[in-house]
């Protein structure tokens, strides 16, 4: 189940068992899943599915995987919704073998002030061999995650490498990081996506939201306190927003703040900060992102199959399309509400999706639907969708002005 928009639709419908699938980048969910509750594994040892975007890892085994030794199935359960669960997914898929798959979470192309640095890493299925190659040398043989010590400062490269039980070897990208005498790193109070690390983003920013900027002095990995530190933040068109100095306490740490103002330019705002140290200058760049963190983009009305329709009878049913976009790194949770009135001004209904989490990036959501009482005036009918952070009655405030868009509705 391949390229789809939605590789599964389900609609009110519960009680299927669903197993020893492929779901493989089904472009906007590989299961869309509205009021139903299935049953999407066979158990242990017989597995699940196979998910593209499952990023758990196989290091154990048995049906409550505590086991030691990988058994072909996901330590961690892939969650489609609340009530939807594969508790034993498939690491591989059915019957293809494709090499093992190899994500280094750390290091990270950035800087650090230590000697000793974790080696993460996160591989889609069970392993006969993993090892690692640091700065080109001869590979290093190892059974998990480690610590690479004693750590020289400059740069420094590190590829992992696996062989599936099978023998098919994976390798994961080549990624470099820097070991740094002297420092300054610059972050956000945003967690856990700050900006730490040479030039790393932080998490985005609404409008009159209140930023504070760290930033972190040290010489040869100790911090340096009783330093000058210079702070500059322009806004994406170039123009500076402010200018601010301040000092590093004992922990080497210097802080201002300020807040984003009500009208911001929104995109992507750049901070600066300098230190010598030893006198040397050192910089760190920061950026993030200033806008509504969650924003209906459009909304639009369509049929049962989410196709573009603009005009309705009496009595129909009318479906919608949101468009909605996520700034923030992570994913938000947002309570999206559409109210329809009809020529007359007259409300003539109302949905809600209460609690809907929203994906990092921009997505398209469905929402069923309105049915148009008859009683309704024929002639333009308009549409209010907001986005809130949760009900008004529930103290819920918008995290976007409100969308607008037309519908006909018709006798016949």
């Amino acid at each position: 189940i391949t390229n789809n928009f939605a590789g599964i639709w389900l609609d009110d419908s519960s009680n299927n068992i669903i197993f020893h699938n492929n779901f493989v980048d089904n472009l906007w969910l590989q299961v869309f899943s509205y009021e139903s509750t299935n049953v999407w594994d066979d158990g242990y040892p017989s597995g699940g599915n196979y998910w593209s975007d499952y990023v758990g890892v196989d290091l154990f085994s048995g049906p409550f995987q505590n086991e030691s030794g990988c058994d072909g199935i996901g330590d961690t359960p892939y969650v489609i919704t609340v009530n939807n669960t594969d508790h034993y997914p498939l690491m591989n898929p059915r019957p293809d073998v494709t090499p093992p798959k190899i994500t280094i979470l750390s290091p990270e192309n950035i800087t650090y002030t230590t000697a000793s640095v974790p080696l993460i890493f996160a591989i889609n299925e069970c392993c006969s061999w993993i090892g690692y190659s640091l700065d080109n040398q001869a590979n290093v043989t190892i059974t998990g995650n480690t610590t690479l010590t004693s750590l020289s400062y400059g740069t420094h490269n590190i590829i992992v490498y696996a062989n599936d039980t099978s023998g098919n070897m994976g390798v994961s990208e080549t990624v470099y990081f820097t070991i740094s005498g002297h420092i300054i790193d610059l972050y956000t109070q945003k967690e856990p996506f700050n900006g730490k690390g040479l030039n790393a983003p932080s998490d985005a920013f609404a409008p009159q939201e209140e930023v504070t900027l760290y930033a972190y002095v040290s010489h040869y990995g100790d911090p340096v306190a009783n330093k000058l530190v210079a702070f500059q933040v322009n806004d994406p068109t170039g123009e500076i927003y402010l200018y601010r100095t301040n000092s590093t306490d004992e922990n080497g740490i210097a802080t201002i703040s300020f807040r984003i103002p009500s009208t911001p330019v929104f995109g992507e705002w750049t901070v600066y900060a300098t230190v010598d140290i030893t006198e040397q200058t050192v910089n760190d760049i920061l950026t993030f992102r200033v806008g509504w963190i969650v924003e209906i983009l459009q909304v639009e009305t369509v049929d049962t199959y989410g196709a573009s329709k603009f005009s309705f009878t009496k009595g129909e049913h009318v479906h919608f399309n949101v468009t909605v976009r996520n700034i923030a790194f992570t994913s938000k949770e947002a309570t999206i509400t559409i109210v329809v009135y009809d020529e007359c001004g007259v409300p003539i209904g109302h949905v809600t999706l209460h609690n809907w989490l929203i994906p990092s990036g921009t997505t398209q959501i469905f929402i069923i639907d309105l049915q148009i009482p008859k009683w309704s005036y024929v002639g333009v009918a308009t549409i209010h969708a907001n986005a809130y952070t949760d009900l008004p009655t529930q103290e819920g405030t918008p995290t976007c002005p409100e969308a607008y868009a037309t519908f006909m509705i018709t006798r016949t």
